[in-house]
């Protein structure tokens, strides 16, 4: 008798959303409950995507992230003693030192919770669906919100390995189980979602499902890559796509910080955010200093984990005020309702923590001071030093430079445990469909209707149209993701497509000073090798040997 093994999780997952104040209720045990009693809810049925979507969290805080974040040359994690390998794997990414005999960290963990996870739960829910003896008249739909939860994983397969299986089937015989090619994928993600999206529907809430307007946006997200994924540039598919969404129930917020909120997830411009449900969000956590919870009015330490580099903090405006997500300078603990995201300044006590400075020779790093959480005697915020190999380096000098992010803001006077914070992890926004038809319609020539869309990012960003650029050019939009998109995982999509599509500048494969002076080798194109891709696990090369590494990691 079939059974769906996680239909208890999904009980529990529903029950949080939809029966909260209910005192009393009936229990079963789902887990042993045969398919077709289960499905004969027609509610069962209508949310059964959640199956699915609830293994997406792991994309707003999983390795796939940080991986891009770091090597797309925005995140740097300084603290990278010889013992600490899940740390280490950071400052490679960054270099592009991509080791293949990592194991569980940080490809294996990728390719096995952050995205077959889903892609399994998918094939099971449909083999449920389509096994029952009666269907739902709605079931083509709920299929259809599946095949494109589904699709939206293998996108990520896509982008992250190329090169991998397009396991379809639940309970396939593992000798079955082989690589498929990149261009393989692509053809099979443009055809679910072309097939799947005419049934979704156009609800907007949840935030963590599928509808039209994900779904278009995800179309319009694997032509704009296209050049890099099959060979073959498709910026003409790309205009129809977002247009579709653009003129959906969305708009931009007001302020820009209202992404990342608390309840940003009912934010009018969100197409797809993570259900913070568990509180679990561990963004601010992972990046403040130990001692600088007082700089943002919480309580507790932060891990200090996670910087930003020199470039990522250089690339704003003074006059921009997307440049209030970094903490920078001499920082003062916040009083009462001061948020420095929205440009207040602290007006606390200077917050002081003297660091021994022991710089040994080596490989130097360079980066902001960004004096967090103690005071360097250094007199101005943008003083640039001289950091040596961490390894090496005093434990203190580590941890005290590079910028800090603190987009998702906490809830003022937390606990800064995970536990503690709900800020939903923002997956798709409606300022990404926003560029994408703005570089789109650059590349195809038109920068004057590229304006139109370009004004309103950086109108947003600015407060005023004083900073609108009168005729953008490919690297205005490069500019822009670059600033709006900070630490949400993309750079390292859009440095590998606009160095494809424009090989004369080197926006992936350029060396980051000093550490990386000899980058990326290899021919231009989707077949480069060697950091384009990232290799295949080791784990999961011995478990199947029918897969095949990645080109440049034998």
């Amino acid at each position: 008798m079939k059974t769906l093994l996680f239909k208890i999780y999904f009980l529990f997952f529903i029950g949080l959303i939809t029966i909260s104040g209910c005192t009393k209720l009936e229990s079963k045990i789902y887990s042993r409950l045969p398919t077709e009693e289960f499905f004969a809810d027609p509610k069962a049925v209508d949310n059964a995507q959640d199956l699915v979507t609830i293994a997406m969290p792991e994309l707003g805080n999983g390795e796939q992230i940080r991986l891009s974040n770091a090597s797309g040359g925005q995140l740097l994690n300084l603290f990278n003693r010889q013992t600490d390998n899940s740390s280490s794997y950071m400052k490679d990414a960054y270099l592009h030192n991509f080791d293949k005999n990592l194991r569980k960290q940080p490809w294996n963990l990728m390719w096995t919770r952050d995205f077959y996870a889903g892609i399994s739960k998918a094939n099971l829910t449909l083999a449920e669906l389509e096994s029952l003896k009666t269907k739902s008249k709605n079931i083509r739909k709920v299929i259809a919100d599946i095949k494109v939860a589904r699709a939206y994983f293998f996108l990520q397969v896509l982008d992250c390995f190329g090169n991998a299986p397009l396991d379809t089937l639940f309970g396939a015989d593992p000798k079955t189980v082989k690589t498929n090619s990149r261009l393989e994928i692509y053809n099979f993600v443009e055809k679910e979602l072309r097939e799947n999206i005419p049934f979704l529907d156009t609800r907007t809430n949840p935030k963590n499902r599928m509808n039209k307007y994900v779904g278009y946006a995800m179309l319009a997200q694997l032509y704009l890559n296209a050049q890099v994924y099959s060979g073959t540039a498709a910026w003409d598919k790309v205009v129809a796509p977002c247009d579709s969404v653009l003129k959906g129930p969305y708009s931009l917020t007001s302020n820009y910080f209202s992404n990342f909120e608390e309840e940003n997830a009912t934010s009018e411009n969100m197409l797809l955010a993570f259900r913070n449900i568990g509180k679990v969000n561990t963004f601010i956590l992972e990046n403040l200093h130990e001692k600088g919870a007082p700089a943002i009015g919480v309580k507790g330490a932060g891990w200090s984990a996670f910087v930003g580099s020199a470039d990522a903090y250089n690339i704003y405006d003074a006059a921009d005020k997307r440049r209030n997500m970094w903490l920078v300078g001499p920082q003062r603990e916040a009083a009462g309702s001061e948020r420095i995201i929205d440009g207040v300044p602290n007006t606390g006590p200077l917050i002081k923590f003297i660091a021994k400075v022991r710089v040994p020779g080596s490989v130097p790093v360079r980066v902001i001071d960004s004096l967090v959480t103690l005071n360097h005697q250094v007199a101005t915020p943008r003083f640039g030093i001289t950091v040596n190999n961490p390894r090496l380096a005093d434990l203190e000098i580590e941890r005290m430079v590079g910028v800090r992010n603190v987009k998702y803001y906490p809830k003022s006077g937390i606990v800064l445990q995970n536990e503690q914070m709900s800020n939903d992890y923002v997956l798709l926004r409606l300022a990404d469909v926003i560029l994408m038809k703005a570089e789109a319609l650059v590349r195809l020539g038109n920068s004057s209707a590229a304006k139109a869309e370009l004004d309103k990012i950086t109108t947003r960003a600015y407060g005023s149209s004083n900073f609108n650029i009168l005729n953008p050019t490919i690297e205005d939009i490069y500019n822009e993701r670059y600033r709006e998109f900070m630490w949400e995982g993309h750079s390292r999509r859009d440095n590998i497509r606009f160095e494809i599509a424009n090989p004369s500048t080197p926006y992936w494969s350029k060396a980051r000073p000093p550490l990386k002076p000899n980058a990326d080798t290899g021919p231009i194109g989707p077949g480069r090798f060697n950091n384009m891709l990232y290799p295949i696990p080791a784990e999961q090369l011995l478990l199947n040997p029918r897969l095949v590494q990645n080109p440049g990691y034998n």
